[in-house]
């Protein structure tokens, strides 16, 4: 058997090569933000609860924080705010249509992912991120 340790570092590297071949569009509706995830998301939701952890340390990555945030809510089923964030993720949209995300609230994310993960029975929402308080 494989240790834990093992285990996770082989989930780790598949969940990054999945998020390496993702993206994610952004619209905006009437009811807010509407994230659209470019590629095959099917291998990262079929890992369900294994993914969730590899995912949360991907939020710490500029390269994969978005699509993760995307992912962990849609996998966690959790209740969230399409505006004026998107379940915590402050985005905004030029007239171009080019969607603009600061990248130093990944931190932040990260952070409330992993109280949300710790705390038992996982909570049906993520904490608020601080531009929403």
């Amino acid at each position: 058997a494989r240790s834990a340790i093992a285990f996770k570092y082989h989930n780790m590297k598949k969940i990054k090569q999945h998020l390496n071949k993702l993206n994610v569009t952004w619209e905006g509706t009437d009811l807010g933000f509407m994230p659209t995830i470019q590629g095959n998301a099917k291998p990262i939701m079929k890992l369900k609860e294994e993914a969730i952890d590899g995912l949360i340390e991907s939020l710490s990555d500029q390269r994969y924080f978005v699509i993760a945030h995307v992912l962990l809510t849609e996998l966690s089923g959790i209740a969230y705010q399409m505006f004026p964030t998107w379940n915590g993720l402050a985005l905004s949209m030029k007239p171009s249509g080019e969607t603009v995300i600061d990248p130093e609230q990944r931190h932040k994310l990260q952070e409330n992912w992993q109280k949300w993960r710790h705390a038992v029975p996982n909570p049906q929402l993520v904490e608020l991120s601080d531009l929403e308080k």
